[in-house]
C-alpha cells in the first residue's frame, strides 16, 4: 500500500518539477524539525494545508512575507519531504474568476 501511495504521489508531483529538480534527491526528515528550520532560516510559516487523495499524506505550503515559499509533504509516520520551493508566493483574496 505504501509503494502504491508513493507512486501516486510521484505521478502527481512529477509534472510540476523541472528536469533539474526531478534529478535531485528531495530533502526529507522529521516534519517538526523541517518546519522549525523553515521558520528560523527563511521566516516561513504554514499558510495552506490539505490531505492528499491517498489519505496518507498531508501537503502544506509554508510562506514568508518576502514571498519565498516551500511545499512540504508529510506521511503518517511524521517524515516530511520538500518537493518544491520558490519565490513570489501571493495570497489570493478571492478565487480567480476564470477556471484553470
Amino acid at each position: 500500500m505504501r509503494l502504491r501511495s508513493a507512486a501516486i504521489l510521484a505521478a502527481f508531483l512529477l509534472p510540476f518539477l523541472s528536469s533539474s529538480a526531478a534529478a535531485q534527491q528531495p530533502v526529507c526528515g522529521d516534519r517538526d524539525h523541517i518546519a522549525s528550520e523553515l521558520l528560523r532560516q527563511h521566516g516561513e510559516k504554514p499558510v495552506a494545508r490539505g490531505v492528499l487523495l491517498d489519505g496518507a499524506h498531508v501537503l502544506e505550503v509554508f510562506a514568508a512575507p518576502s514571498g519565498s515559499f516551500t511545499v512540504l509533504i508529510t506521511g503518517t509516520q511524521g517524515i516530511a519531504c520538500i518537493p518544491a520551493a520558490g519565490l513570489g508566493w501571493e495570497k489570493l483574496s478571492k478565487p480567480p474568476s476564470s477556471s484553470l
